[in-house]
């Protein structure tokens, strides 16, 4: 069987405009879409820099700071001794 296109008659005709409106509202989202995901691109590529930037700053690791309390506790019980016999 063939099927052929009906002439385009009244009920024909709202069928094509229905159809032209449909494929103008598909081009209008795919143009939407596209521009969100190059502006997602854009700010996916800023993010790079930046967390190269935080990741290069110098940081006080905890291990660090407990080292430098516990010395400071060891140099502060040393000195206790000492200072309570100028003291005394």
């Amino acid at each position: 069987m063939t099927s052929a296109i009906p002439p385009p008659d009244e009920g024909g005709a709202a069928v094509l405009i229905a159809l032209a409106r449909l494929e103008g509202k598909v081009d209008a989202a795919l143009a939407t879409q596209g521009a969100q995901l190059a502006e997602h691109g854009r700010r996916l590529d800023d993010h790079e820099p930046r967390l190269r930037a935080v990741e290069n700053r110098p940081t006080v690791s905890p291990r660090a700071m407990w080292t430098a309390l516990g010395t400071l506790a060891a140099i502060v019980a040393a000195l206790t001794p000492l200072v309570s016999r100028l003291f005394a």
